[in-house]
């Protein structure tokens, strides 16, 4: 999941910066770019219009901003981080993290770990947040859409809709919620998922490794704890 983030970050990250007029890059580690204008050392590329602020900090790390008062921060040896909208915050903390916020207002992407990814966006108030190494959050499609995801190789989906909240804690886990307004997917623990979709105010909640749970229809509950179990 992670890697699909990444390339999704990077592919928005893209388009905003062959837009972006105010571009300050060089050979070395550090850049911001914003109203006041743009300075840079070294390698990092930061890219930004309207009012719009991008830092990018670490060698070959690259922010891009474009709209009213979106702020993307890229941290990291080749980071990336865009924002695109109106008061988007996209950012990308560890070495090869990426994270995309936009293309709506008040969406906030975050990644915290190498090779992370994070995007929000497609809607408003979106929420996308993963921390650990090869994490995935996504949230779009929708309005207040949360996604979490905190573990190793761990991912969280929530999209498709409104309100649907995803969330994973456990390396190797993972938790989806879409296709619908208000589902809940959440997971703990190692090699376990959560499915919640296809409907409104279905609760899908996984407790234990190497196991898990969907609820789907509409009204649904599944609840598993244990390990080794699945429902249905």
């Amino acid at each position: 999941m992670a890697a699909a983030v990444l390339a999704g970050a990077a592919a928005l990250g893209g388009l905003s910066a062959a837009a972006a007029p105010a571009t300050a890059s060089a050979d070395g580690g550090a850049c911001v770019s914003g109203p006041l204008g743009s300075a840079s050392i070294g390698s990092a590329s930061c890219s930004s219009t309207g009012r719009s602020t991008a830092i990018a900090i670490g060698p070959n790390a690259t922010a891009t901003a474009s709209g009213k008062g979106n702020l993307s921060l890229a941290v990291g040896d080749t980071a990336k981080a865009s924002a695109i909208g109106t008061r988007n915050l996209a950012a990308a903390l560890g070495n090869h993290t990426g994270v995309a916020a936009g293309t709506g207002t008040r969406n906030i992407a975050t990644a915290v770990g190498p090779n992370s990814g994070a995007i929000a966006g497609t809607g408003n108030r979106n929420i996308a947040t993963s921390f650990g190494t090869n994490a995935g959050a996504l949230a779009q499609g929708g309005n207040r859409n949360i996604a979490s995801s905190f573990g190793r190789n761990g991912g969280a989906v929530a999209e498709v809709g409104n309100g649907n909240r995803a969330a994973s804690v456990g390396s190797d886990s993972g938790s989806i919620a879409s296709g619908g307004n208000n589902n809940r997917a959440f997971t703990l623990g190692r090699k376990s998922g959560s499915t919640a979709k296809t409907g409104n105010r279905n609760v899908a909640t996984t407790v234990g490794t190497n196991s898990s749970a969907a609820a789907s229809g509409g009204g649904q509950r599944t609840t598993v704890v244990g390990n080794n179990q699945h429902k249905p």
